[in-house]
């Protein structure tokens, strides 16, 4: 009889697995990140960009993964350059938004600049983060 029971929960157990890695059964790297997620690198253009009030920036973000066959999900947030939020007018619709990574992800995050914000140079960043680490894209965004 336990034999028996046995059978069912492995066979549970294999199902849950595949559902969520895809139907892909590959433990260390796909499933749900963790501590093994594959280290990765981030490029940004411009890295210097002059916007009016009222109107939008866009930029180009590449996350390309040290480890092209293996996906990976990650995070992107728009911060200051301290890591906190981004000064009253500044901002994206967004917030953080959620990628994938098969090999390499490109990006177009617009940030928006409202009538309201204060004419100045702001440092920015955007950070990226997988499960295991954060990498920073810093920029500066003046406004006219």
């Amino acid at each position: 009889m336990r034999r028996w029971l046995l059978g069912p929960k492995v066979a549970a157990l294999a199902l849950f697995l595949l559902a969520g890695c895809g139907g892909q059964l590959n433990l260390c790297w796909t499933c749900g990140g963790g501590a093994t997620d594959p280290p990765f690198r981030v490029y940004l253009e411009p890295t210097y960009q002059r916007v009016k009030r009222g109107e939008t920036a866009r930029f180009s973000l590449r996350v390309v993964s040290d480890y092209p066959s293996i996906p990976f999900g990650g995070i992107v947030c728009l911060r200051d350059d301290r890591g906190n939020p981004p000064p009253p007018g500044i901002g994206w619709g967004e917030g953080c938004l959620l990628f994938r990574v098969e090999g390499e992800a490109r990006l177009e995050p617009a940030v928006e600049v409202a009538p309201s914000a204060s004419p100045g140079v702001y440092r920015l960043r955007f950070e990226v983060s997988n499960s295991s680490l954060i990498r920073y894209a810093p920029f500066a965004l003046e406004v006219e």
